[in-house]
């Protein structure tokens, strides 16, 4: 009687474990099916279009009006790994600067255009470095008139050697080789030294043209009939193939909205020219080339 007791007791635990069971599978489905209704749609993610600017001289640091490779590199790296940006836009304004600065664009803009499709927009003046940092890209557009080519290198030694003899200054020189004091201001270079430096610029310029030859399937040859530091106007660039197309950054947009076949892409700006503190049309004011004006 017990045996049947305790059997009988042992079947209704089970039933009622397997009532439970059966009610949380019911309101597991349940709550599911009315989750999945309330739920919004997911709303599809507008491609994007990044604009970024390239304002000032060329340099690592960074400083007001001046284009610093350190932020610039850091976006084009940031935007390298945004799925929503499509393609990027260089917006540039600058006469160029510091060879290291323009070489990590350089580099970062090379491994961008394999993601991401990239055009060069040149504004007033993209020269030397400028234009440099524009070469890798699969596009570049400029306006007829716009200032660019200028492919080269310069370095500048200062010598006022006279004018502290004729103040009475006298500087009492303590060095470790040779070179140590070269471009020191109180006094020229020796022959040496020129050659030395002469063979710096050189190596600067050869790597600024070999990018350009290999970006603009151009052999050196062909180049060095406008790379001996000329500028170039946006017309005669096109002419001799170191610019692809005539248009503002208005047109480059609409140029990369049709090579995507993307319609109203959500713009995004970077790197924007503060409007307050900084001279950020200094990359204009103070060109090495002078001023064009119409």
């Amino acid at each position: 009687m017990n045996e049947e007791r305790n059997e009988l007791r042992i079947y209704r635990i089970l039933i009622i474990l397997l009532l439970i069971v059966i009610l949380v599978q019911t309101f597991a489905i349940a709550y599911f099916v009315i989750s999945s209704e309330v739920s919004p749609p997911a709303i599809p993610v507008r491609p994007k279009i990044a604009v970024i600017y390239v304002q000032g001289e060329l340099t690592t640091g960074i400083a007001s009006g001046y284009a610093s490779s350190d932020i610039i590199v850091r976006q084009l790296e940031e935007l390298k790994k945004d799925e929503t940006v499509k393609a990027v836009i260089l917006r540039i304004n600058s006469p160029g600067g510091s060879p290291a600065a323009a070489q990590e664009i350089v580099e970062a803009v090379k491994e961008l255009r394999k993601e991401k499709l990239l055009i060069a927009s040149l504004g007033d003046i993209a020269t030397s470095g400028a234009y440099y940092i524009a070469v890798p890209s699969h596009l570049i557009i400029s306006s007829p008139d716009t200032m660019t080519g200028s492919i080269g290198a310069i370095w500048v030694f200062r010598d006022k050697s006279e004018y502290y003899e004729k103040e009475g200054i006298n500087f009492t020189i303590i060095k470790s080789g040779e070179f140590k004091d070269m471009g020191a201001d109180w006094r020229s270079l020796t022959s040496e030294e020129k050659s030395y430096a002469q063979q710096i610029v050189n190596d600067v310029f050869e790597r600024f043209l070999e990018t350009v030859a290999e970006f603009r399937n151009m052999s050196v040859e062909e180049l060095m009939e406008y790379a001996d530091g000329r500028i170039l106007t946006g017309e005669m660039a096109k002419e001799a193939g170191l610019v692809d197309d005539f248009g503002n950054l208005e047109k480059c947009i609409e140029i990369a909205s049709e090579k995507l076949n993307i319609e109203n892409p959500e713009i995004k700006y970077y790197n924007e020219p503060s409007k307050e503190g900084g001279n950020y049309l200094s990359y204009w004011e103070n060109s090495p080339y002078g001023m064009i004006f119409v």
